[in-house]
C-alpha cells in the first residue's frame, strides 16, 4: 500500500536527493560534534549515578528501569572516561534522528521536511544537554521513534508482522523509560478520533502488539513485586505533583519548556500544530503528528500545575512535534507570500541559537564568576554611594552549573588518599549526605571501596547497601558545601569520630569550584539516618 498517495501527499519532485545529503550530513556532523565536547566535559550529576547503575546489573532501578544501565555495562571495560561512557547516548540520538527521517518519508513527507524537523530538533538549547548525556531518554528516544514509526506503517498494512514490532519497539520504550506508557494511550487516541483507522479497535493486532510489549516489560514488573514495587511508588510520587494548582507552577513549567526549547522555537508548534489542523484536507499523517507532540506536553504540564517537573520530561513529545514543524516550514518557506513564517524561523533560528552559544559557553568556561564578580563590584560601589540600594551577596559556586561537570575525579583521588591513611582501611566506608555526591565521586573510585549515602530520604544505595552488615565499621563522610553538614549531623549513627575536617578545595580557574569537608567516624551501629 502506498502511504503518501494514501494521505493524498503530493511528493512535489520525490525526496530530493540534495536534501537527503543535507540531511545525513547534518546527523553525522552534529554526531561528530557531540563525541568532541562529550569527550571534553566532565560527567553530570545523573551520568555519574547511572554509571553505577552498570556496577549493579538489575532489571530495575529505584527510580527507572534497565535500560540505561547498558551502556555501562558495553562500555565499562573501556575505563570511566567521559568520551566512551557518551559515546552509546550520542548515537542513539544520531539513530532516533535516522528514524525521524524514516518516518517522514514513509508518511509521504519530502526530505525537506525532515531536514526542517532535525534542524528544529538542534536548535533546541536542550537538546544539545540532552542528546550527549547519559541518561533514560537516549534509549527511550530510539524506541519512542520505532514505535511511532512501527505504529504508522502497521495503520496500513494487513500483516501481523508491522504490529509485532510495534509491540516490540513499545515494550524497549517501557524498559527505557516509564514515559513509555503514554505511547499506547496517544496512539489509541488517534485510532478513536480518526474514522479511517477505528477499525483497528476492533481487531486483535494493537491487543496482541500490547501484550507484546508488556511481556518484553516483565521482568522490570518482577523486580519491582520483589522490592515493594519501589520503582513504581517513587515515579509515581514524584510525577503526580501531589501539591495544589499554583499559578507559580504553571509559570515554572512552562519556563523551563521556553528555555529547554528557546521561546521562539517553543511557540511555533502550537502554531504548527493549530496550521495543519484547521487545514481543510487535514491529511491523516497530519493529525497523527499532532495526537503523538502536543498531548506530552499537555500531559506533562498538567503534572507541572500541581507540582514540579523536569524540563526535559516532555521531550519526547518533540520527535513527532519536529516533524510537525518541519512540515509547515516545507509547505510555508516554498510558498512567497509566507513572511509570517519566514520571519518567525528567522527569529527561532537566532534566539535558540543564541541560546546554545550562551549554553556551550557556561560549560566550557568559568564566565559566571566572572560576570557575577563584576555584578557584585558595581553592586558594592552603588551601595555606598546609595544605602537603600542593597549590595548583591558574595560569589556562590552554586549558581555556576559548568561546576558540577569539573573536578570530581581530583576529589576521588583525595578521597582514596585520605581512606587510606585510616587505621582500617578494609573496614572504612564512605558516604556522602545526598546520593548525587556519592555517585560522582564513587565512578571515579575502585570498586573495592564501599560508597553509598545514610541520608533519611530512600535512593538507590538503600538497594546496594545493607547497613546492618557494616555494623562496627569505621567511616568517611564527605560533606560538599553545597549541603553544609557538619560532623554532628550523622554523629548518633556512631560511637564516635573526630569532629575536626580534612577541608580540601577544587578550583577553576581562579575561582573555588568545590569544597570538600571529610568527617571520620568509628563504630557504625548499621542504621539509616531518621
Amino acid at each position: 500500500m502506498d502511504t503518501a498517495s494514501d494521505n493524498g501527499i503530493a511528493l512535489r519532485g520525490g525526496h530530493g536527493g540534495r536534501d537527503r545529503q543535507r540531511t545525513l550530513c547534518l546527523i553525522l556532523f552534529l554526531t561528530l560534534g557531540r563525541l568532541i565536547i562529550g569527550a571534553v566535559l566532565g560527567l553530570g550529576v545523573d551520568e555519574s549515578h547511572y554509571v553505577m547503575y552498570a556496577r549493579h546489573p538489575a532489571w530495575g532501578y529505584f527510580d527507572h528501569p534497565p535500560m540505561v544501565a547498558v551502556f555501562g555495562l558495553l562500555t565499562r571495560p573501556f575505563g570511566h572516561h567521559p568520551f566512551w561512557i557518551r559515546l552509546g547516548p550520542v548515537l542513539c540520538s544520531a539513530m532516533a534522528m535516522v528514524l525521524l527521517r524514516k518516518l517522514a518519508l514513509t508518511m509521504g513527507y519530502r526530505e525537506r521536511a525532515a531536514f526542517f524537523a532535525v534542524v528544529a530538533l538542534n536548535l533546541m538549547p536542550g537538546f544539545h544537554v540532552l542528546a550527549p548525556a547519559l541518561l533514560p531518554d537516549a534509549w527511550l528516544n530510539v524506541f519512542w521513534m520505532a514505535t511511532l514509526l512501527a505504529a504508522w506503517t502497521a495503520l496500513h498494512r494487513t500483516s501481523y508482522i508491522p504490529w509485532l514490532a510495534t509491540g516490540l519497539a513499545f515494550g524497549m520504550a517501557l524498559m527505557s523509560k516509564y514515559h513509555g506508557i503514554l505511547l499506547p494511550a496517544f496512539l489509541a487516541l488517534f485510532v478513536l478520533t480518526t474514522p479511517k483507522y477505528r477499525h483497528w479497535m476492533f481487531r486483535p493486532h494493537a491487543y496482541l502488539a500490547g501484550m507484546i510489549g508488556l511481556l518484553v516489560f516483565l521482568p522490570n514488573i518482577v523486580w519491582n513485586a520483589r522490592n515493594d514495587w519501589i520503582s513504581y511508588a517513587f515515579q509515581i510520587a514524584h510525577g503526580s505533583g501531589g501539591g495544589e494548582l499554583r499559578i507559580g507552577n504553571v509559570l515554572e513549567a512552562v519556563g523551563g519548556q521556553l528555555a529547554f526549547a528557546g521561546p521562539v522555537l517553543m511557540l511555533l508548534l502550537p502554531a504548527a500544530a493549530w496550521t495543519v489542523w484547521r487545514d481543510t484536507s487535514r491529511h491523516d499523517a497530519d493529525r497523527f503528528l499532532v495526537w503523538t507532540s502536543l498531548p506530552v506536553f499537555l500531559f506533562f504540564g498538567g503534572i507541572g500545575s500541581f507540582g514540579k517537573i523536569l524540563p526535559h520530561w516532555p521531550f519526547a513529545g518533540w520527535w513527532a512535534g519536529a516533524l510537525l514543524l518541519g512540515i509547515v516550514l516545507d509547505r510555508k518557506l516554498s510558498e512567497p507570500v509566507s513572511l509570517r513564517w519566514r520571519r518567525a524561523w528567522k527569529a527561532a533560528v537566532v534566539t535558540s541559537g543564541s541560546g546554545i552559544v550562551l549554553m556551550y559557553t557556561v560549560l566550557l568556561f568559568p564566565v559566571i564568576p566572572r560576570v557575577y564578580q563584576a555584578a557584585f563590584t558595581i553592586s558594592e560601589r552603588l551601595s555606598r554611594q546609595f544605602e537603600v540600594l542593597p549590595a548583591m551577596p558574595p560569589y556562590d559556586p552554586k549558581i555556576d552549573i559548568g561546576n558540577d561537570l569539573y573536578g570530581w575525579e581530583r576529589i576521588a583521588a583525595e578521597t582514596v588518599r585520605i581512606h587510606k591513611k585510616q587505621p582500617d582501611p578494609e573496614r572504612t566506608f564512605l558516604f556522602c549526605h545526598r546520593f548525587y555526591t556519592t555517585s560522582q565521586i564513587a565512578v571515579y573510585l575502585p570498586d573495592t571501596l564501599v560508597a553509598t549515602s545514610l541520608s533519611r530520604r530512600k535512593d538507590q544505595y538503600r538497594l546496594w547497601f545493607d547497613a546492618a552488615e557494616y555494623r562496627g565499621w569505621d567511616a568517611i563522610f564527605i560533606d560538599h558545601d553545597r549541603y553544609g553538614q557538619d560532623f554532628e549531623r550523622y554523629r548518633h549513627l556512631f560511637d564516635g569520630g573526630d569532629p575536626e575536617p580534612i577541608e580540601f578545595t577544587v578550583t577553576r580557574g581562579p575561582f573555588r569550584a568545590h569544597r570538600i569537608r571529610f568527617y571520620r567516624y568509628t563504630g557504625f551501629k548499621g542504621e539509616y539516618d531518621r
